[in-house]
């Protein structure tokens, strides 16, 4: 699920919006106190331009939960949009392993499930972590 982001970008440049490479970077947060969780995120278009942001209250679930809410909701939005590569980016190691099917014991939720097969219709579509001082 690795890909060359710069030549993503390149081999989309002058097409029309529906084939526009996408990044979005995804995150999410929960106050250790309440339980209550947000996540967001933002998509930038191919010359790393703001395309627009989001961010929603995800009730209450671990920081794991959270950012998986957050990656289904932005794929939902994405896929009205008809774009054709997007690329998913993460700072969580576990959320992209439990997405790419490398941990097994949670690979199993409805949620992971639901995302997992989002990716799966989507053929340039491509789900990658980032170290959380690039995200």
């Amino acid at each position: 699920m690795n890909v060359d982001l710069i030549g993503c970008f390149e081999s989309s440049i002058g097409k029309g919006l529906s084939e526009e490479c996408i990044l979005i970077n995804i995150d999410g947060v929960v106050q250790l106190q309440s339980g209550n969780a947000a996540d967001g995120g933002i998509v930038q278009d191919e010359t790393r331009d703001w395309v627009f942001g989001y961010n929603r209250y995800s009730g209450q679930c671990s920081i794991f939960y959270a950012k998986l809410w957050g990656i289904l909701e932005v794929l939902n939005f994405i896929r009205r949009r008809a774009h054709e590569k997007v690329i998913i980016q993460s700072d969580s190691l576990e959320v992209v392993k439990a997405l790419q099917g490398s941990v097994s014991s949670i690979s199993y939720s409805a949620l992971t499930r639901r995302i997992q097969c989002i990716l799966s219709q989507e053929g340039l579509w491509i789900l990658r972590y980032i170290p959380k001082e690039h995200n």
